[in-house]
């Protein structure tokens, strides 16, 4: 088994977007004849709990590739647009007319300010696993997740490093 915690910063998000995660596995190990050598499969259970509300910010005029040229060719498009409009017409658009305008003409990046509630649909999902063990130091393990909402695979390699001559745990029973 297993708990991790992990923290994700985002240029677009206020604060970290946080995750919980913990995995249980059960499995059998075959043992090799070369010493300290074994192959364990696994299967288990994944849950997954993200933080439940984000908050953050966007530069439109950057995402969208909003350039000065852009907003003069838009504001002229807008003009004649409105210009051509019937005066009923004209009336009726003249909020949504000087709004555009105004925005058009500002020099300013325009921010898209959001807040979001996110949750899992399925927060469990299966895993499944394999773990060599080749010898006392070097280990490989390959885990895949699935069903639910999300896949994702995850594989590691391990080298497990001592101190000649020093045991830290040795004499220990438990």
């Amino acid at each position: 088994a297993d708990y991790n915690m992990v923290w994700t910063w985002m240029p677009q998000l206020v604060g970290a977007s946080i995750a919980n995660v913990a995995d249980i596995r059960i499995g059998h190990t075959w043992d090799f004849k070369a010493p300290q050598a074994n192959i364990s499969l696994m299967v288990g259970a994944q849950y997954l709990k993200l933080n439940p509300q984000s908050t953050g910010s966007l530069n439109l005029t950057q995402s969208l590739g909003i350039t000065p040229e852009k907003k003069e060719n838009a504001q002229e498009q807008l003009d004649d647009w409105y210009e051509s409009l019937p005066t009923n017409e004209q009336e009726l658009f003249a909020n949504f007319y000087d709004d555009m305008s105004g925005w058009l003409s500002d020099e300013d990046d325009t921010q898209l300010y959001y807040q979001f509630d996110k949750k899992l649909y399925y927060p469990w999902s299966m895993t499944v696993g394999i773990n060599w063990q080749i010898d006392k130091r070097f280990m490989l393990t390959a885990l895949y997740t699935f069903l639910g909402s999300r896949e994702q695979m995850v594989i590691g390699f391990n080298y497990r490093f001592g101190f000649k001559g020093k045991t830290l745990m040795s004499g220990m029973e438990f």
